[in-house]
């Protein structure tokens, strides 16, 4: 008997076809043979290499090409950065019939890079294997500086949510607005008129535009009249060359010690009748520098952002951004972070002058919102920065390149990240900027990004006799959260602060702490509270987030420090764990992050400790005066504390 096979593919009906030709003395027959049907072109989410497209939502539909003679489809989606099968429609027992699938609730999380393909079913069992898409869930979004031009904002709005402009690098300038080829002002009214300075005649102009009214210093031999022959107040002019600056002095100021982005006026104003949007500082830090200088240099450079940026430091825009990066060191310091490491005399004190410059920056800037710290992922993971920057401040990651923020050095000190910059994208591959544009995302959909970073942080308020927490609404109007049966009728809420998005409230039960039972609860929403924590001596004082976990300070046991661990139980209390036992002092009053240190002040006396992030706990100040720290707080680089006497 003699055997031939030979395989064709035919993708018209998506068939393997084998013909099988059988001969003999006996005569000749043809058998056809219908093998594996081949599996599915895979259309959308996603792109052929990661983090492929930014997807917005957590049930995506997922859609192929039909396969002809098919039966259903099986469809597998990877968590790529646990390397987990998340999803099987085969092993859930789900038959896909139709050429598209919404993913069910539950499966996918925000922030994560995945990874789908597919099989088809046929007549003869599975096929292959699909080739493979990748995606990422987040907020897709820009980061932009006036380098790039005019953007058209309404296109760029068909594919990015949120974009970060550019505002300021290092330190003061006179630059107001870059003002574009043929728009119009008038000459005003200004004893300096006419001025020579620089090479150029200076006049004192007023533009009306679209998005506002500005004034400012433009040089003649970039104007020309409108309807006059002679410069002088009144006469309308308009801009003869492809750009001009609008200074607030009249004169030419190089970048030596700072620049104002001259499209960031426009940006922000066009930007914002569409997405959500954010101004950013590039920050120049002289680490040369030390103490009371180099606080004075990063004062400098915050009221420097916030006299230019200050009108959209307000609810409604996106939280201000500090750019902490290698080539702004080197502008500020002359040498970047390796070069400056070895004159200043190691690491450690890199460390230390750079986190110090980065505090003083954020508090000035903290009186209006509190920032974002926008750093590389090297720098982040480099032992270049102290833990508290991480605890106090949201972290933008640069890492590109990468399939996720975690990949590579990763995002260091921080025990999340927010934003990520991912990818530069090549001119035009966003609608509406002809030029190459950073890509980023945002850790989250819309609706967090508009909660957390967009409206200025909600403030709540805590009372005694009932203990109730209120939420304030504006002007003299609070609203009451809670109820006394749901905060099982305690006296007092002492303490409030939030962790990992939730709200936490630490009470004593009685009017006498001495009597009373300490006890923390977790917001649920509504006015519905949950018990997370029940006799913590007799009164939870305070609470703080650091190094990643939650404490509670109590008192009347001696200084008594607990971490929530939840499914733990220490010392017969169920989901805390006891860190600071020191029964000499009378209780843990307060607590505050600083200097990369949980700081503690005691209720009886005027006394000061603190842990760091192993949880050693130290005596800074033993005295027997005064009656209890009630609070501390940072300024220009030093920490105070409030005490009560009497």
């Amino acid at each position: 008997m003699k055997v031939r096979r030979e395989k064709k593919v035919d993708r018209t009906f998506g068939i393997l076809l084998v013909y099988l030709i059988i001969s003999s003395i006996l005569g000749s027959s043809i058998t056809i043979v219908k093998a594996m049907a081949l599996p599915p072109a895979l259309k959308s989410p996603g792109l052929s290499s990661p983090p492929g497209e930014i997807v917005e939502t957590l049930t995506p539909t997922f859609e192929w090409e039909k396969v002809s003679d098919a039966d259903y489809y099986a469809l597998y989606i990877r968590d790529l950065e646990e390397d987990k099968l998340v999803f099987d429609s085969e092993e859930r027992g789900i038959k896909i019939i139709e050429t598209s699938y919404t993913l069910p609730s539950g499966i996918l999380k925000w922030g994560k890079p995945y990874r789908w393909n597919m099989r088809s079913h046929g007549a003869t069992g599975w096929s292959e294997y699909s080739d493979q898409l990748y995606f990422f869930t987040g907020l897709p979004g820009i980061d932009v500086w006036g380098g790039q031009g005019v953007i058209n904002w309404k296109k760029v709005s068909e594919e990015v949510k949120f974009a970060f402009v550019r505002a300021t690098l290092g330190n003061d300038h006179n630059l107001v607005l870059t003002l574009l080829q043929d728009e119009e002002g008038v000459i005003l009214d200004h004893e300096d008129n006419n001025i020579y300075v620089d090479g150029y005649h200076w006049w004192y102009v007023e533009f009306q535009l679209p998005f506002g009214n500005y004034k400012g210093w433009c040089a003649k031999e970039g104007l020309t009249t409108v309807d006059a022959l002679e410069f002088k107040p009144g006469v309308k002019v308009k801009v003869s060359s492809s750009k001009l600056h609008l200074r607030s002095t009249p004169k030419l100021m190089g970048d030596e010690n700072g620049w104002n982005d001259g499209f960031f006026i426009r940006n922000m104003e066009n930007a914002g009748k569409f997405i959500l949007v954010g101004s950013y500082h590039v920050g120049w830090p002289n680490l040369n520098l030390e103490s009371d200088a180099l606080r004075e240099d990063a004062i400098k450079e915050a009221e420097h952002f916030v006299k230019v940026a200050g009108k959209y430091l307000i609810s409604g825009y996106l939280r201000p951004v500090l750019d902490i990066e290698n080539d702004g060191i080197k502008r500020g310091t002359g040498k970047d972070l390796g070069e400056i490491e070895i004159e200043i005399g190691g690491r450690t004190e890199v460390k230390k002058r750079l986190s110090e410059w980065i505090r003083t920056w954020a508090e000035i800037v903290s009186v209006f919102r509190t920032p974002i710290i926008y750093t590389e992922s090297w720098i982040a993971a480099g032992d270049y920065l102290e833990k508290d920057i991480a605890e106090k401040y949201p972290l933008w990651i640069s890492n590109i390149g990468k399939a996720s923020p975690q990949q590579g050095w990763g995002i260091g000190i921080w025990d999340k990240w927010e934003f990520w910059q991912y990818k530069i994208a090549s001119a035009g591959a966003i609608a509406g900027i002809s030029t190459r544009v950073d890509l980023d995302v945002f850790n989250g959909d819309i609706f967090r990004l508009s909660s957390i970073f967009a409206r200025v942080p909600e403030l709540y308020a805590g009372t005694s006799n009932p203990g109730l927490v209120y939420r304030y609404l504006g002007g003299k109007a609070w609203q009451p959260i809670s109820t006394k049966e749901e905060l099982n009728e305690d006296f007092a809420v002492l303490c409030l602060a939030e962790y990992k998005g939730n709200l936490y409230a630490g009470t004593t039960s009685t009017f006498c702490g001495f009597s009373g039972v300490g006890r923390v609860y977790r917001y649920d929403g509504g006015t519905s509270w949950t018990l997370v924590g029940d006799n913590l001596d007799n009164q939870v004082c305070s609470l703080a987030v650091y190094n990643g976990n939650l404490y509670a300070g109590t008192a009347w046991n001696g200084m008594r420090l607990y971490r929530y661990t939840p499914g733990s139980t220490n010392c017969g209390i169920n989901d805390w764990t006891r860190v600071v036992d020191y029964t000499r002092w009378s209780g843990t009053r307060s607590l505050y992050v600083s200097h990369g240190l949980l700081l503690m002040g005691d209720i009886g006396w005027d006394r000061f400790a603190h842990i760091n992030t192993e949880e050693e706990f130290t005596v800074d100040l033993d005295q027997h005066y005064g009656s209890c720290i009630y609070d501390y707080e940072d300024y220009l680089g030093n920490v105070y504390a409030s005490a009560y006497v009497g």
